[in-house]
């Protein structure tokens, strides 16, 4: 059996426990103590049973720790497994380089806990680390004025090379996917330049010519070209304009997963495609339950269209 075949069909298997529309629509009827025990019963923990009191950002993180287990024992392709894990590994990066220059503690947000890793940011010792990425952080470590800001636009940079590097080994959508997630990126970015401009003026300066500088490093041949962007993902920012972001976040996810699927035909066990959407179909929940939850818990209204699967 060939390695396509047998992540396909573990991933087949997975997808039966999935929670679906039918128990996503019941937990946006709930209260956040019902939302526990339908996600309790449905195993969305695993063997835990959470409590009133319980953390949101560890049941998710732990959700999310599981669902990279399973892509490093059962991805059939080495090239897939760091492209489908770099966004985990970078989040994590940044969280640290954060609290060893800036002081900023976020630990409950790193993915997978590493002492050593967190070390050896506090060392400034990145021999460890692949060339690329210590180059990065050697980079930002010399810059006297460097702010979080600049720190974050930096590494969201170094994933989205390393993500195109990786995404040019396995097909012509994986690259789609990336640059339009680049794109997509950069329209957030934009978006934010535009809201900071209107709330602080030209106390963000500084950060804004950096951030514009990013943008334009990802291949915008003048300098107002980003504004393009706004016209070719219209739907996208009218979310933002709506200050819906959670709205946003999620038509950016399901908007990529799409891009990402044309090349492969849902039925066949050859390709990614059943190990593709079982992995995207796990991550869009764990983030509507986290979502719902933090919603719930502080009694703060859904968005108008929560829920929905890959394909709406």
């Amino acid at each position: 059996m060939s390695k396509n075949i047998y992540a396909n069909t573990i991933a087949l298997y997975q997808s039966n426990y999935l929670l679906g529309q039918d128990r996503l629509h019941r937990l946006k009827s709930a209260d956040f103590l019902d939302c526990l025990k339908i996600l309790t019963a449905s195993c969305f923990f695993g063997d835990t049973t959470p409590t009133p009191l319980c953390d949101i950002d560890f049941l998710i993180n732990e959700q999310i720790k599981n669902l990279i287990d399973f892509v490093k024992e059962y991805s059939p392709n080495k090239d897939l497994t760091q492209f489908l894990l770099c966004q985990f590994d970078y989040s994590d990066y940044k969280t640290y380089y954060n609290y060893a220059r800036f002081d900023i503690d976020f630990f409950d947000s790193v993915v997978v806990k590493n002492d050593d890793l967190r070390g050896a940011f506090l060392a400034k010792n990145y021999s460890s680390f692949p060339k690329e990425l210590a180059d990065c952080f050697d980079k930002l470590d010399a810059d006297p004025s460097l702010t979080p800001v600049k720190a974050k636009l930096s590494l969201l940079n170094s994933e989205f090379l390393k993500k195109l590097d990786l995404a040019k080994k396995l097909t012509r959508e994986f690259e789609n996917y990336t640059k339009t997630q680049i794109d997509l990126t950069n329209l957030l970015s934009v978006f934010r330049i535009k809201k900071m401009d209107t709330d602080l003026g030209q106390s963000v300066q500084s950060d804004k010519d950096f951030v514009l500088s990013q943008l334009l490093k990802f291949g915008f041949v003048e300098g107002e070209d980003y504004l393009s962007l706004f016209e070719e993902y219209s739907d996208a920012y009218s979310l933002l304009s709506d200050k819906d972001y959670f709205a946003f976040d999620d038509f950016v996810f399901k908007f990529l997963y799409q891009i990402l699927n044309k090349d492969f035909s849902a039925g066949s066990l050859d390709g990614f495609a059943p190990f593709l959407h079982y992995f995207f179909s796990r991550l869009l929940e764990i983030k509507q339950v986290k979502y719902l939850l933090v919603c719930k818990k502080n009694n703060i209204a859904l968005y108008g269209d929560f829920g929905g699967d890959l394909n709406e």
